[in-house]
């Protein structure tokens, strides 16, 4: 019995042992069939670390050289900034000192302006002063003079204005205006410029002559002073606002140097210019004579 039980127990301990031997040996073979496959794990994160690190290290090299490129460029734009700066500055002080010239410039201009009316209508008073012993006769046909004018024009003035016998007209010199011969026969003819050497015997003679009508070969002549040629533009605005109105029957002159004086029932009025006129002349004959339009303001 003994025996039995001693090789019953030994079987057990020998089973036990092969069991413990089985899985000690199925442990062995499990461990060396996952040692590999962590090995190649560890192997791929190395990689994939060394990649990551390698395109990082790229990413820092790349940034860095944008970091550069920027900070040139920043440069560049302050540089630029710097320069435009200066020269809005400098326009600035330029725009400044133009406008401050250009103020200046305005007051001269000004200046000189007034200054040159005054100096235009002395000129024109000289002028004016100049021709004070001069009349212009208009209306005596081209050629008529011949080659001696002042002898002409002495015998014609003589022969047809009532001046005293005997008495010297003292004509200094007679001409034709210097305007261009008119090569049309049918155009009106040039003035004759005539210069007393006395004032007064030109003063009698002209108001003789428009006293009465004077006629040569047929044509009516004229006797005028002799006017500038500003005053000349100003009068005969004027003559033709006198002549509308006077075929309206209002009464109407023109004294020097171009003024405008109406007579109506109410009085004289006396306009310094014509377009001072307009106003009051159209509405008066607008009222007195009806609807009138005087062309020479239109």
């Amino acid at each position: 019995m003994e025996n039995m039980v001693k090789k019953g127990k030994n079987t057990e301990e020998k089973s036990a042992k092969e069991k413990s031997t089985g899985m000690a040996k199925a442990q062995s073979h499990e461990v060396e069939y996952s040692d590999p496959p962590n090995e190649d794990r560890d192997s791929a994160i190395l990689l994939e670390l060394r990649g990551l690190r390698k395109e990082h290290a790229e990413a820092v090299s790349d940034n860095k050289r944008a970091l550069a490129r920027l900070e040139t460029s920043i440069g560049e734009l302050m540089v630029r900034t710097t320069s435009l700066e200066q020269k809005v500055i400098d326009m600035e002080e330029r725009l400044g000192n133009n406008e401050d010239k250009t103020t200046r410039m305005e007051r001269v201009a000004t200046f000189l302006l007034r200054e040159t009316t005054k100096l235009s209508e002395k000129c024109n008073d000289l002028e004016s002063r100049m021709r004070r012993n001069n009349i212009r006769i208009h209306g005596i046909p081209e050629g008529a003079e011949k080659n001696d004018t002042v002898s002409f024009i002495t015998q014609f003035i003589k022969s047809q204005i009532q001046i005293a016998a005997g008495r010297d007209l003292c004509i200094e010199r007679a001409h034709r205006s210097l305007v261009n011969k008119p090569k049309d026969s049918t155009a009106p003819p040039r003035a004759i410029i005539v210069r007393f050497l006395d004032y007064k015997i030109k003063e009698q003679v002209i108001k003789q002559a428009w006293s009465q009508k004077i006629c040569y070969e047929g044509r009516i002549i004229y006797f005028n002073q002799d006017y500038t040629t500003e005053v000349q533009k100003k009068r005969k605005q004027a003559r033709e606002v006198i002549k509308q109105l006077k075929e309206r029957d209002v009464k109407a002159q023109s004294p020097y140097p171009a003024q405008l004086k109406v007579f109506l029932d109410t009085g004289t009025k006396i306009f310094s210019t014509v377009e001072e006129a307009y106003l009051f002349i159209y509405f008066f004959v607008k009222e007195v004579s009806g609807t009138v339009q005087l062309q020479i303001w239109l």
